[in-house]
């Protein structure tokens, strides 16, 4: 066992990067593959279909993807969005799908398992900046790629695979910066240097493709560390360890960097940040669609909304699912009736350009059987006059002149046989003419019944645009009014019947929305980002505060010293969450609640793992705190674990939030007992 131990580490030891990434990528891809083809086959309540699970925001994208996709077959790439009402992610997906004109998620198995596996292989760079060997990073790498909460954004279609991955290639390329101190050439230095700020504009594009609302927050920790950077090289030129050439040249680097990627995502890309987008991670939670600027939420209370809502009847939602029924067999009454008219009007040109071809062929033959007519007249008006020529001249050629007359009344035979033929085809002709005038009337019928039907349905709604789209036939934008309208209904009927459940069986409990105290001696800046953060926090208690895994709704964040106060908080959350109370108590194998009940057990047997990597964590602070790329790590995992854990106080939507928040640690506390067994192994050697 001892010796099979030394063989692999030997072989990871001398793996290069892309061999790395290869293991990594094929891993994430059959893993993927299988998954999909195992829901393929299995029915509710765990399967959606074409290897989807049921229930998530995954089943959302692929029907936008899909629906998108097929106007791009049927109108053209003209119609294609980059972020199709703000979703990224759909325009990515709809672009593949109308590609290869298949509707099927595999298709996207190699995006998501080539970001997963960039971001384990980050995972494991980040691990031999400590100096450790590439077998011990890609053991600590291993949690972050086979987690089975990762499946989620690996098999399914979600925007994590892409934040997550690229926050950690933002991650490297700023670990990467502190380089500069070590013994390179100067040509080294700046090739690494160069090689970081493409690692930080990658990551960025990454992240900006779903979620651009999270670009400044990361610009806000790119320049804190550049920061950190410029005092390190600062203290470094006063020791003497570096020269100030070498410290210019960097920091010119850095200035390119900043002055690059901020010009780049404000003017190329206006969306991230244009003065009247908020920051707002809302889409992640109620609709991509939401700006919190459209909302005033001082003095909002649920006692408020509670009346508003018992004035909607429970026959107010049977109506609306009778309406969405109605709708959906409208649209799809349509869609049939378009294609059979369709089809239709295909057959009646193919007929009518049979039919043409064949009346011109009869124009042909009624000419050439005018001329034998004409023929036939002058050879009988020529024959008597040279029979009675012959008789007078030559009265002894009589069996001549029987000869000619007998040649004649052939002839005249030959041509009636062709004049009866041709009244044969003039009677075909004048039966494909009837055949064409019976099909165009037929689609004539067909199209007067199509717009019969229309106007019924005109009467049966009442919408009067409808009658506007029967005139001018336009099937396509009602379709398209139908299915916003099922949109809407469907939301609306969702918020109607959970509030009118709660209202009935009393749980709607007590909350009001505070508003926010500007701080007095902030930067302005950085209080409105606090702003939104809380806003963005209200508003997920607005909505989702009756949800089982919802956290801390009593505790108001307001100010700048609240949430200050609330780091202790937010970071037992961050790292512990969920506690054992929580997911002990939800450990059933009642499968059939579905995938929520699955994924209660996997997060649960999850935590098992990290609390003892967390110990780990917690040596390499000490093992290695003279490098200050484990701090860097530290730093970045608080920050952007912390402000998810501020905006979104539910466990559920954390878990897949903090992911490469929490596996950095994880990874550092593998790195750690690795590193703890090698120089305990290598004592015990020494002493023998």
């Amino acid at each position: 066992m001892v010796l099979r131990m030394k063989k692999i580490n030997s072989f990871l030891n001398g793996i290069t990067i892309f061999q790395a990434f290869s293991i990594f990528f094929a891993y994430s891809a059959l893993l993927s593959l299988t998954i999909q083809i195992i829901l393929t086959f299995l029915g509710p309540p765990f399967s959606y279909g074409d290897g989807l699970l049921d229930g998530g925001d995954w089943k959302v994208i692929h029907d936008r993807a899909s629906y998108i996709a097929g106007e791009i077959i049927i109108h053209g790439w003209n119609v294609w969005e980059f972020r199709p009402e703000g979703w990224g992610i759909v325009g990515l997906i709809s672009a593949h799908y109308a590609f290869f004109e298949l509707n099927k998620p595999f298709l996207l198995i190699p995006i998501f398992s080539g970001l997963h596996a960039l971001g384990a292989l980050c995972i494991l760079k980040l691990m031999e900046t400590l100096g450790i060997k590439r077998s011990a990073a890609f053991y600590s790498s291993i949690p972050y790629l086979i987690f089975p909460s990762s499946l989620l954004w690996v098999s399914q279609l979600l925007k994590d695979g892409f934040t997550l991955n690229g926050a950690l290639l933002i991650l490297l390329g700023l670990v990467l910066l502190f380089n500069y101190s070590k013994q390179e050439a100067i040509g080294i230095k700046i090739k690494n240097q160069i090689l970081s700020a493409v690692l930080i504009f990658i990551g960025l594009i990454i992240i900006w493709t779903v979620r651009p609302y999270m670009l400044s927050i990361y610009f806000m920790f790119i320049v804190l560390i550049l920061i950190l950077v410029n005092i390190s090289m600062f203290i470094s030129i006063i020791n003497k360890k570096t020269s100030i050439f070498i410290a210019l040249i960097l920091m010119l680097i850095q200035i390119s960097l900043i002055a690059f990627n901020y010009s780049f995502f404000k003017w190329s890309i206006p969306y991230s940040y244009s003065s009247e987008t908020e920051l707002t991670m809302l889409s992640e939670v109620v609709n991509d669609n939401i700006s919190l600027g459209e909302h005033n939420f001082s003095g909002i209370s649920v006692d408020t909304y509670e009346a508003e809502v018992k004035q909607i009847s429970r026959e107010k939602v049977i109506e609306m699912k009778k309406i969405i029924e109605l709708k959906t067999s409208t649209k799809n009454e349509i869609s049939l009736r378009k294609q059979s008219t369709i089809k239709a009007q295909l057959e009646v040109e193919r007929l009518a350009q049979e039919m043409i071809a064949e009346i011109e062929e009869e124009i042909v033959r009624q000419a050439t059987l005018d001329a034998f007519q004409e023929k036939l007249a002058a050879d009988k008006a020529i024959a008597p006059a040279a029979t009675a020529a012959y008789q007078d001249s030559l009265l002894d050629a009589g069996f001549t002149i029987l000869k000619a007359q007998l040649e004649a009344e052939r002839l005249a035979q030959e041509m009636m046989a062709e004049i009866e033929e041709e009244i044969v085809r003039q009677a075909t002709l004048d039966a494909l003419q009837e055949k064409l005038a019976a099909v165009q009337a037929t689609a004539a019928a067909a199209a007067i019944a199509h717009q019969d039907s229309l106007i019924a349905l005109e009467a049966l709604h009442g919408e009067e645009r409808l009658a506007q789209e029967i005139s001018d036939f336009n099937v396509n934008k009602l379709e398209v009014e139908i299915e916003d309208l099922e949109l809407k209904i469907l939301d609306e009927q969702i918020i109607v019947e959970s509030l009118i459940s709660n209202i009935d069986n009393n749980k709607m409990e007590k909350y009001v929305v505070k508003d926010w105290i500007d701080s007095k001696f902030l930067p302005f800046f950085i209080d409105n980002n606090l702003k939104r953060i809380y806003v963005n926090r209200e508003y997920f208690y607005k909505w989702n505060h009756l949800y089982g895994s919802s956290i801390d709704l009593n505790i108001y964040l307001n100010d700048f010293s609240a949430m200050l106060g609330y780091i202790p908080r937010a970071m037992q959350i961050l790292y512990l969450a969920p506690f054992p109370t929580l997911w002990l108590q939800d450990f059933d194998f009642d499968f059939s609640k579905g995938v929520s009940s699955l994924m209660n057990i996997v997060v649960g047997v999850e935590m098992l793992f990290i609390y003892i990597f967390l110990i780990g964590a917690l040596c390499s602070f000490y093992i290695w705190r003279k490098k200050i790329e484990i701090w860097i790590m530290l730093l970045f995992s608080l920050y952007i674990g912390l402000i998810y854990t501020y905006a979104f106080p539910n466990i559920g939507a954390l878990v897949r939030y903090r992911y490469a928040s929490i596996m950095i640690l994880a990874a550092l506390g593998i790195s750690a007992f690795i590193y703890l067994y090698s120089r305990k192994k290598t004592k015990l050697s020494s002493k023998l």
